[in-house]
């Protein structure tokens, strides 16, 4: 499981990237992320429940993000990406972006933490 939330999360900022892409906007560099970034934004999440209501509807959305891609079901994909976009914008940017680059084993785990405290 480990870091399948990025992914699952990359995905959706890969349709932004690809809505700027075909509005001839050029997407922004991506900016390094650190383990304390990560840090930051875990602890963030976790003081407000909103945000981790947010965080744990993303996880639950991943696991249906699996099983549709296994299916090849496009249409429930594509649901399921605008849903998991939404509540990751829902988190605040910050989040979309330590989740939207490829992540370090520790920062990755803080991540990984985090969802297997969400019912």
């Amino acid at each position: 499981m480990k870091g399948l939330l990025a992914i699952a999360v990359a995905s959706c900022t890969i349709l932004g990237l690809a809505e700027a892409h075909a509005q001839g906007k050029a997407p922004p560099p991506a900016a390094k992320v650190t383990q304390a970034d990560v840090a930051k934004v875990v602890a963030s999440i976790k003081a407000d429940p909103a945000k981790m209501k947010q965080f744990c509807q993303i996880h639950k959305l991943q696991d249906e993000y699996e099983k549709a891609g296994q299916a090849k079901d496009e249409k429930k994909l594509d649901e399921l990406d605008k849903s998991m976009d939404a509540a990751a914008n829902a988190i605040g940017p910050e989040y979309i972006r330590v989740t939207s680059v490829d992540l370090d084993d520790p920062s990755a785990k803080l991540l990984d933490d985090l969802a297997v405290t969400c019912k």
